[in-house]
């Protein structure tokens, strides 16, 4: 097998007898021993998440929010630590609405903002949490198409 360097481009081969592809959904490993598989299917979920600073926390630390319906969108918040709350809305996009499904990659560098989905929660409140302000409140709002890869027949093979 060869090893690129990055840093230097220096290529070096070597054997080995066992190699572990445990690097997410963009898998160099699979890419290697699946080259024609493909990139991954979207699931036709788009998620939104950011993690929101406050003064006093909402909930106990134990507790998590779940609301809304899963066939078409819902919120989920909890408490991370002393002052901060991290939160997601996920939401079904039509398969001929391909604004959502833009970023390339299944990351979670792939900046959003809230008007891309305020939309799909407004009608789901509680009446001690201000659910649209802790959206807004977020320094930064992440987004990414849900994505898969479909099950391969096998992983192992001879030596690598």
């Amino acid at each position: 097998m060869d090893f690129l360097n990055t840093t230097t481009g220096e290529i070096k081969s070597d054997v080995t007898k066992l190699l572990i592809g445990a690097d997410g959904i963009n898998s160099s490993v699979r890419k290697i021993l699946y080259s024609n598989e493909g990139p991954p299917i979207c699931q036709g979920l788009h998620i939104w998440n950011g993690l929101t600073s406050v003064d006093k926390l909402y909930l106990d630390g134990r507790t998590m929010i779940c609301m809304g319906n899963p066939d078409t969108a819902y919120f989920i918040m909890y408490d991370l630590n002393n002052n901060l709350i991290n939160w997601a809305c996920v939401s079904r996009v039509k398969q001929e609405d391909t604004s959502f499904l833009a970023p390339d990659k299944s990351e979670w560098t792939n900046i959003g903002h809230w008007k891309d989905f305020l939309s799909f929660i407004k009608d789901m409140k509680l009446d001690f949490i201000d659910i649209e302000q802790i959206i807004k409140s977020s320094t930064v709002i992440n987004q990414f198409p849900i994505t898969d890869r479909n099950i391969i027949s096998r992983w192992t093979f001879n030596g690598v």
